[in-house]
Formats: C-alpha cells, structure tokens, sequence
C-alpha cells in the first residue's frame, strides 16, 4: 500500500468537488497502484457515506452551543481569589563563594584558638605544676 495518500484528492472527491482532470490521474494511478489503495478508498468512502447520513438531519443548537463557549471562555479571566505574587529577589552572585570564605576563615579562627589554648595556656600551666612539684622535691625531707 502506497503511503502518500492524496488526501485532498480523495476528500474533494468525496464531497463531490468537480476534480480537474490531473488531479483526476493522480486519483485513478494512487487506485491502480495497489490493491489495498482500492480497498482503503472504498472503506474511506462507505465511513464518509455512513457519518454523512448519520449527520445529515443534525441541527445544532447555535444559542446553547455559544453560550457553552462563552462560559469556557470567561470562567479563566474571572478572578476569584487575588493571586499570590512571590517577590523574586536578585541573588548576588559571589554570595556562594563569599560564604565558603567565611566558613573557612571561622574554620582557621576556631583551630587557632584550640591551638593557642593547648600549646601556650596549658603548657604554662604544666610548666606551674612542674616547678611546684621540683620545690616539693626539692624542700622535702625525703
């Protein structure tokens, strides 16, 4: 089955649009070039023969049909609530760098204290109790 159907054709012709005499060729060549092509137009034509019966005495209701339309339309421009806007605010663009400095500059601060504190209090503190304990020794009568 050829898969370029001439569907402008085929609907013209279903519609009983006069087709001119090339477009007429093309019709009769697509038929001719396969048996399915056949088969298809016809199944196309008795689907066509069958949804125009079935809407020929179809009326519309225009009225209603508008109405319908009209309510679609307008139920999303009648604002019910006011929406809620975020404030978007600008974000600096260093503020991720700018934060991983000061991290590490705290980091260096707290390290620099514990090890002021170990290596300098707390050796006078030992170097106290050594001399304490050298001036026991020393003044003991042991």
């Amino acid at each position: 089955m050829n898969n370029n159907l001439p569907w402008d054709i085929i609907i013209a012709k279903f519609e009983g649009i006069s087709l001119s005499e090339e477009e007429q060729s093309q019709l009769q060549n697509w038929l001719a070039a396969d048996d399915k092509n056949k088969l298809l137009f016809d199944e196309l034509k008795t689907l066509w023969d069958s949804i125009q019966a079935k809407s020929a005495n179809y009326n519309p209701d225009v009225d209603y049909y508008w109405k319908k339309f009209q309510a679609y339309i307008h139920k999303d421009t009648i604002q019910k609530e006011p929406i809620k806007v975020k404030k978007i605010v600008p974000r600096l663009h260093f503020g991720k760098k700018l934060n991983r400095i000061a991290a590490a500059i705290s980091l260096l601060l707290i390290v620099s204290g514990i090890g002021y504190y170990f290596f300098f209090r707390l050796s006078k503190i030992y170097k106290l109790v050594f001399y304490n304990i050298l001036f026991w020794i020393k003044h003991s009568n042991i």
